[in-house]
């Protein structure tokens, strides 16, 4: 297997082809969600309801948050149902075999050999539902290889991964809408969207034949989640009772009224169900199994408040400049105006100065450090601490730069502060 990225869905519908097909069996079963920053929230948000009404789902995300595996995750009948690891070795070397032992040779990348592996796990497994979650663009991505999907979604545009999808915000959403099919449903967030970008969008949708929705976000009910913790905000969505979404900030209005929109849209197909022998339908699939569900989500690592050894510390991952506004909101209305200790790692390729001076304001201070190396991802590098520091000592916010050797004594620093 190859460890770098290269866009393109030949190989993985070659891969496919000599497996049988398993996309075929997930035909009108898949949720597939696109977008710059908040996938990860609205199938963390989707798996969530699929688990409370007790189907069988399957959800493949990407990056990986402490393994592999964390990738992949499935549930039957309410309870989650972890893949062992034995288990998806055996599927990994039987999609490799077929790939490799054949001819011609199919070189798949790391990423590649994941979402092949993942649609086979979950047809052989007769899912209900699968959530798929594009890994970057859409147009040329491996996920994009999905058969009438139930519905597709983006959760919004900005810049990122230039390299591959372009130097503009409309680049990008072209890249971005080339997961939308003929006939099928596409939900858009309209939140942060400009004329230019909605009308690539639409043009993309009107080309192809996509049903193209765009969703507005929720509206907060009474004040917004405040202060160092664990936390909900309760959100208004038109057809709904007030949601209690355990998610905080404010981009989780646009993701969880995306997510609502493509749950309503799920039980409008009739699906026969396989776990049981019954429709998903509004019985399945009301409105109170949806809201209860939605209050029962969990996505770690995401504007998630911890304790180190005694010591609030807030973990994001936030990855680029239009997260880092929203991560850096955040911040402004929960810890200021007291100094913010940031301690950051970033991979190579990001946009440090970008980054930084969203999250940047006097009188913080900020320790740079370093990452090992990524377990089943080796083109993800990190910039070096050195160069980090130099480029935040750049930005009028920035003269407190510093290296660490690593976070556990940047954390030392925080102590000391």
């Amino acid at each position: 297997m190859r460890g770098e990225i290269d866009p393109g869905v030949g190989r993985v519908k070659e891969a496919l082809r000599r497996l049988g097909q398993p996309e075929v069996d997930l035909r009108g079963r898949c949720l597939h969600v696109a977008g710059t920053n908040g996938k990860g929230s609205v199938c963390a948000m989707l798996f969530a309801v699929c688990r409370h009404a007790g189907f069988r789902v399957g959800m493949f995300t990407s990056p990986h948050l402490l393994e592999p595996l964390d990738a992949i995750q499935m549930a039957e009948e309410g309870e989650e149902t972890p893949v062992q690891p034995e288990t998806w070795k055996l599927l990994e070397e039987e999609v490799k075999k077929l790939c490799g032992h054949a001819t011609p040779e199919i070189s798949l990348t790391i990423f590649e050999l994941q979402v092949v592996t993942s649609l086979l796990l979950f047809a052989r497994h007769q899912v209900d539902v699968a959530i798929i979650e594009v890994g970057m663009g859409g147009l040329e991505d491996a996920t994009n290889v999905l058969l009438e999907p139930a519905a597709c979604c983006i959760t919004s545009i900005a810049l990122d991964h230039e390299k591959f999808l372009g130097p503009t915000h409309e680049d990008i959403a072209k890249h971005k809408a080339g997961i939308f099919q003929r006939g099928r449903p596409a939900y858009v967030a309209k939140d942060g969207m400009s004329e230019s970008v909605q009308r690539v969008i639409a043009e993309v949708a009107e080309r192809v034949g996509a049903l193209l929705f765009w969703v507005a976000p929720a509206e907060v009910v009474g004040e917004p989640p405040h202060g160092r913790g664990r936390g909900h905000q309760t959100l208004q969505v038109p057809g709904f009772d007030p949601v209690q979404v355990p998610l905080l900030g404010n981009y989780q209005r646009s993701n969880a009224a995306l997510a609502l929109a493509m749950l309503v849209e799920l039980r409008a197909t009739k699906l026969p169900l396989r776990s049981c022998a019954k429709i998903l339908d509004d019985h399945q699939l009301d409105n109170s199994i949806i809201l209860e569900g939605m209050a029962k989500t969990r996505w770690p690592g995401r504007l998630d408040w911890i304790h180190l050894d005694g010591r609030p510390v807030l973990l994001d991952g936030a990855h680029n400049p239009h997260a880092a506004a929203e991560l850096a909101r955040y911040v402004d209305q929960t810890v200021r105006p007291k100094a913010v200790l940031w301690v950051v790692a970033l991979s190579f390729g990001k946009d440090a100065k970008g980054i930084l001076q969203e999250l940047l304001r006097e009188e913080d201070s900020l320790l740079a450090v370093t990452f090992p190396a990524v377990e089943a991802m080796p083109w993800v590098k990190p910039q070096a601490p050195e160069e980090l520091v130099e480029v935040a000592r750049s930005l009028p916010a920035g003269g407190g730069a510093q290296t660490a050797a690593t976070w556990r004594e940047a954390l030392q620093v925080f102590e000391l502060k």
